[in-house]
C-alpha cells in the first residue's frame, strides 16, 4: 500500500449534454483548467459505450476484456483523475449502466456518448506527489506516490 495526504482545492459540478462524449469532454475540461488530480461522480444516461469489463484471465501483463452497448443505459460512477510523465491526463471511470433487469459494469474507455444528461462532481485534490504511470509488468497505468 502507498499513500499521499493532502487536501481539496476546487469543486466543479459539470452537466454533459445530449450527445456529447463524457470522456473527451472531460479530459477537456481537465487541460483547460489545469486540474492535476481529482475524483468524479457521475450520474445519468448513455447510448452508448465502449468499456473494459475485466481481465481476460489473472495473468500478467494484463490483456483486457472488452464490451460495449450502444442501447441506452442508465449510468452511476466513480473515477480518478491523475497525469502520467508524458503530461498527459490520464482518467479512471468505473461505471454501472443498466437497462431493464440487464447490467452492464466496467472501466468507461471510449465513446460514452450521453443521452439526455450526465451529470458530475469533479473534486480537485492537492495531492502534487500522485501522478499515473504505465507498469509494463502489469500491464496497466497505476497511481504513483512521489
Amino acid at each position: 500500500m502507498k499513500y499521499t495526504i493532502g487536501g481539496l482545492k476546487r469543486i466543479f459540478a459539470v452537466t454533459f449534454e445530449h450527445g456529447e462524449s463524457v470522456v473527451e469532454n472531460l479530459i477537456g475540461l481537465i487541460r483547460r483548467e489545469g486540474v492535476r488530480n481529482g475524483y468524479i461522480f457521475f450520474l445519468g444516461a448513455l447510448a452508448e459505450a465502449k468499456v473494459v469489463t475485466g481481465p481476460r484471465d489473472l495473468t500478467l501483463p494484463t490483456a483486457p476484456m472488452w464490451g460495449d452497448f450502444a442501447d441506452g443505459r442508465e449510468i452511476v460512477g466513480v473515477g480518478s483523475i491523475a497525469w502520467d510523465d508524458d503530461e498527459t491526463p490520464r482518467v479512471h471511470l468505473h461505471t454501472v449502466a443498466g437497462r431493464g433487469g440487464d447490467v452492464f459494469v466496467g472501466c468507461l474507455r471510449e465513446r460514452g456518448i450521453v443521452h439526455i444528461v450526465v451529470e458530475a462532481v469533479i473534486f480537485e485534490t492537492e495531492l502534487k506527489d500522485v501522478r499515473r504511470e504505465f507498469d509494463p509488468a502489469l500491464g496497466a497505468h497505476i497511481p504513483s506516490h512521489g
